[in-house]
């Protein structure tokens, strides 16, 4: 049976969707290309399926390729399930991780304009009160409890529901990273920093292509995906994303023309255009938020990521 050996895992707004379309395009590793954002190992929905499920229904092209990738931009956040589901099939245990991390102040505030792009926020909220949104809410319900619960965390249609609002606690990284590197070990992960991808894209997809012991001279078509961006009209970006599909047009059209369709929905729907800077007031008071975090993540993973992050 075949089953995925290289997963990419996130993090939100840190370049994923690029970084798999390029991969794609590597002899030696094999990816759905509609399915970027594919939750199997933590909604309910898809997991019940079982592993022969994606054998049978998405790994039909599959040719002999070194690697089978499979990515969800949330695996990482909802660490503890996904690593829960992962260690119940010994044969997935020995699988390679990528994880690209970005500055996490920068990140939520990309994600909090995704959420408005794709039509699950509104722009008349602000960051400022989203942040304060997402507070109320773990007060009320505890992350943990989230996070550890498919049904809380997913809706009718497979879309995270809280995906589009806890902006906040996904740049939470430590304990994150450390679930994926005690369940796997740090020999089989590799960790992207996203400002560095930017800044030098070969040699940071050849470090990849080293990690994985595949060629690594190979021309690679940089192009980028997901830019940011509004939508023309919010009622038709929320129709797309929240249409529950009737099962005879399932029956009638498989997962990856349906993912690819409303792609190029979602796509044709969006305003290219650069959101306005978020406000200093704001910045500062998230880098003090988060600077325990980073000190720890940095410690952790041998990478000094406040001078990185923090230190102009």
């Amino acid at each position: 049976m075949k089953t995925p050996n290289l997963f990419l895992l996130g993090v939100q707004k840190a370049g994923t969707t690029s970084l798999y379309d390029w991969l794609g395009q590597h002899p030696d590793i094999f990816l759905v290309p509609e399915l970027k954002e594919f939750p199997f190992f933590v909604s309910d929905r898809f997991y019940q399926k079982g592993l022969s499920w994606l054998d049978n229904t998405l790994y039909s092209n599959y040719n002999s390729e070194k690697y089978i990738l499979h990515s969800y931009v949330n695996y990482i956040y909802f660490s503890k399930l996904f690593v829960k589901r992962i260690s119940y099939h010994p044969e997935l245990m020995s699988s390679k991780f990528l994880i690209v991390l970005r500055n996490p102040v920068d990140r939520a505030y990309s994600a909090y304009w995704e959420a408005i792009k794709t039509g699950r926020s509104s722009i008349n909220q602000s960051f400022e009160d989203s942040l304060e949104f997402e507070k109320s809410l773990f007060n009320q319900n505890s992350l943990d409890t989230y996070l550890n619960t498919p049904d809380l965390l997913f809706d009718k249609v497979g879309r995270s529901k809280i995906g589009a609002i806890a902006h906040y606690s996904h740049g939470l990284y430590y304990d994150q990273i450390k679930d994926i590197v005690d369940a796997f070990g740090k020999k089989n992960i590799k960790v992207v920093i996203f400002e560095e991808l930017i800044k030098n894209k070969k040699k940071q997809i050849a470090d990849i292509l080293d990690f994985l012991k595949i060629e690594s001279n190979f021309e690679f078509e940089f192009n980028y995906t997901n830019k940011s961006g509004t939508p023309k009209s919010i009622l038709i970006q929320k129709l797309i994303n929240n249409t529950f599909i009737p099962s005879f047009i399932k029956n009638a059209f498989s997962i990856t023309l349906r993912a690819k369709f409303k792609r190029a929905l979602l796509k044709a729907n969006i305003k290219q255009e650069k959101y306005q800077p978020i406000k200093e007031k704001t910045r500062e008071m998230l880098t003090n938020s988060y600077l325990e975090n980073v000190k720890k993540t940095s410690k952790l993973l041998n990478i000094d990521l406040v001078k990185l992050w923090f230190k102009n």
